[in-house]
Parts: C-alpha cells; sequence; structure tokens
C-alpha cells in the first residue's frame, strides 16, 4: 500500500500572486519529479493543494532523503489518511493513532491545519481532539508552548490527515523560476557555496570558466539541482556573444575580498551584472552552507 508524503512548501512561495504561485508550483513540482527519477523512484504520484503537495509512494524514507533537497519545500512529513472529515470520525482516528505516538508522562499538543468549509474551527478541533486523548490515555499532559511530542492534524476538504513528525527542507525558491546565472568558476570550493546560494533563491545555473575543471567539480550540489549535471561554457566565448543573445541575466563571483578597488577594475571588464553572495555572508552561515553540501 502507497504511504502519502505532505509537503509544505516554503512561505515565501504563499505570498506571490496567483498567477506567479502557479509558475512556481508548476516548476516544484517539475523538481520533484526529476529528484525523484533520477534517483530510480517510479510509480508516485503527485496531487496539488493549498500551500501542500501530496505524494503518494511505496518506500517513503527514501523518498524523503532525496526531496531534503528539493528547494521550495518548508518540511515533508509521513502522514495517514482518511475520509469523512466530521469532529467524531477526526477524534475517534486521532485517538488511535495517539496510542502509537504517546505514552505516559509525555506532555503534548494537538496542532489542527483546515482548508474549506466546515461548522467547525482549527480551535475546536484541537480542543476536541486534546480531551478525548486526555480522557482515554492515562499520565499524560498537556503544554501548548513546549510539549514533548505533537499530534497533527491536516484538513482539507472531506479529507484528513494525521502525522507526528516531520523532516525538515530547505524552503528557497524552485530552482528554474528566477532564470539562469553563470557562475565564474575557478576550481574553489567558494565557487559551489555561491552556487547553492544561486540554487536556493531559485536560479538555474551555468559553470563559466577559464581553465578546464575536474569533472566531478559540481557533484556535491548537484542534489540541489534535481540531480540534473550542470552545463559549462567557455568564459571568452560567453564574452563575446551579443548581451541581447544572453542566457543569463547575472554572472556570480564567489570571492569574500572586500577590496573595492579590486572589485570595481573586475567588473569594467564584465560582459553582465555580477553577483557576489558571499562578500558579507557571516562566518556561521558560510558554514551551514558547507554542512548542506558536504554533510559535515
Amino acid at each position: 500500500m502507497d504511504k502519502i508524503l505532505l509537503l509544505k512548501l516554503a512561505g515565501e512561495i504563499s505570498l506571490k500572486s496567483k498567477p506567479v504561485q502557479n509558475r512556481f508550483y508548476a516548476t516544484l513540482m517539475n523538481n520533484i519529479r526529476l529528484s525523484l527519477q533520477n534517483n530510480s523512484i517510479t510509480g508516485f504520484e503527485l496531487k496539488r493543494a493549498y500551500g501542500r503537495i501530496f505524494l503518494s509512494c511505496q518506500d517513503p524514507e527514501k523518498t524523503i532523503s532525496v526531496l531534503k533537497s528539493v528547494f521550495g519545500l518548508h518540511s515533508i512529513a509521513i502522514a495517514k489518511k482518511y475520509d469523512d472529515a466530521i469532529p467524531k470520525n477526526i477524534y475517534s482516528k486521532t485517538l488511535t493513532f495517539a496510542r502509537t505516538k504517546l505514552r505516559g508522562g509525555d506532555s503534548f499538543a494537538v496542532r489542527c491545519n483546515r482548508v474549506g468549509n466546515h461548522k467547525y474551527s482549527s480551535q475546536q478541533i484541537n480542543q476536541g481532539a486534546g480531551e478525548k486523548i486526555l480522557k482515554e490515555i492515562k499520565g499524560l499532559k498537556v503544554n501548548l508552548k513546549n510539549p514533548d511530542k505533537e499530534i497533527f492534524i491536516e484538513i482539507r476538504d472531506n479529507a484528513f490527515y494525521l502525522y507526528s513528525s516531520e523532516s525538515n527542507g530547505y524552503n528557497g525558491l524552485p530552482v528554474g523560476v528566477e532564470g539562469h546565472v553563470g557562475i565564474l568558476c575557478n576550481n574553489a570550493e567558494d565557487d559551489l557555496l555561491a552556487a547553492l546560494c544561486m540554487l536556493k533563491r531559485g536560479c538555474s545555473i551555468y559553470c563559466i570558466i577559464k581553465e578546464p575543471l575536474p569533472e566531478n567539480f559540481f557533484g556535491p550540489v548537484l542534489k540541489f539541482n534535481s540531480y540534473q549535471k550542470i552545463k559549462s561554457f567557455d568564459f571568452d566565448l560567453i564574452k563575446n556573444t551579443d548581451p541581447k543573445n544572453q542566457k543569463m541575466a547575472a554572472l556570480v563571483d564567489s570571492s569574500r575580498d572586500l577590496d573595492l578597488k579590486k572589485i570595481g577594475e573586475q567588473d569594467r571588464d564584465m560582459f553582465l551584472p555580477v553577483f557576489r553572495p558571499l562578500l558579507f555572508m557571516p562566518e556561521g552561515k558560510i558554514l551551514e552552507l558547507r554542512r548542506m553540501i558536504f554533510n559535515d
């Protein structure tokens, strides 16, 4: 039997206009498909909902391990789906679910999110389900601010989903929604960090080189690019291309050298705007990017 994964979208996407949201959704769902297919995961189904994507699959753990690197996702949860979203049924199923997750001495909270027209509020479901659990499972206590465990209820029209934990995604924007940029590559680790920054902001990336790079130089960041190969182009060839025919909107320099005179001299020779995402980045953020890439 297929399992249901509930994918929460990055909050930034919900701030966009409807047409932009639709474009972001389409790109994100395509990136999800590519990431799974490039990891030999097949037989899955995607369904779009407001602020959510529901994915049915046969191997949820493997699927989650791939999806965690897809930008545009806030979190991923393995959920159980039920029909007939009336309070009596929600409370009954939530109690059964809670018996498998809670033990005497635990503090807990029920968190309900609801979309659709219902004759009850999310707060009523929180209170009713919590009271049912307290009555039937002895030794528990409610703690809404810092509980040991949480029970999540996701109500969508006449269906509802239950889950108790989430795997965090990296948020950001779906890769591809903000056009192309070229990474000025110098065979340095900071090139990878700069590439990751641009991918997270929704940019597709090219590798712009003056000298040959190791064959798998960009390998560590491919998981953030739906496991697709990153194309390389010679700097001089690109430089001599008519700006009107450029596929890129900007170039990206990974330098962290704050020498304004040097930066000015470099930019005079450039044929596109130059971004420097690492220039003022705190060291703690640099270390966070390294952990994302190298898992250290």
